[in-house]
């Protein structure tokens, strides 16, 4: 822009005035376009358009979460929610926020464990199993009497924000 004004300024097309309110206005439109990056930014985090997806599926009905032993609701059973967070099933909910990204033009590229790992690096999960002999992001929880391998997240992670 500098050097632009400074042409512009050498060839006399504007002069200092008009220079001036040529820079200033530049200005106010980069630090725009830099405050709507976040938000650009925001939506090209895999974890949160994974986040997003899957609340667009609860509250379109494509999908459901509950309680144990509650009545399921409709669509693709994703998992539970306990009083010590929310429990998915990963590969399900992966393939059901794939589905729902794609039918939109904008696929979520990535694989279960890539997205597993983000949501570890994100704070997202309330337990893991990276502790054990045999590590894995996923745990093993007792849920209606069988034992389900799931994602253990935070209660928020499906809270509409």
């Amino acid at each position: 822009l500098e050097q632009w004004m400074s042409f512009a300024r050498e060839i006399e097309a504007v002069d200092e005035d008009q220079a001036a309110a040529l820079e200033e206005r530049a200005g106010v439109a980069v630090m725009a376009a830099i405050s709507d990056q976040a938000q650009y930014l925001e939506s090209a985090d895999p974890v949160e358009r994974y986040r997003n997806l899957l609340r667009e599926a609860i509250s379109s009905g494509k999908a459901h979460v509950c309680a144990p032993g509650e009545e399921p609701g409709p669509g693709t059973h994703l998992g539970w929610t306990f009083p010590d967070g929310t429990y998915l099933y990963p590969d399900v909910s992966l393939s059901l926020a794939k589905h729902m990204a794609e039918a939109v033009g904008n696929p979520l590229p990535f694989s279960g464990q890539t997205m597993n790992k983000r949501l570890s690096e994100g704070g997202w999960l309330v337990a893991t199993n990276l502790d054990k002999k045999r590590k894995s992001i996923p745990v093993r929880k007792r849920v209606e009497g069988r034992t389900e391998t799931v994602l253990h997240l935070k209660s928020e992670f499906l809270e509409q924000g």
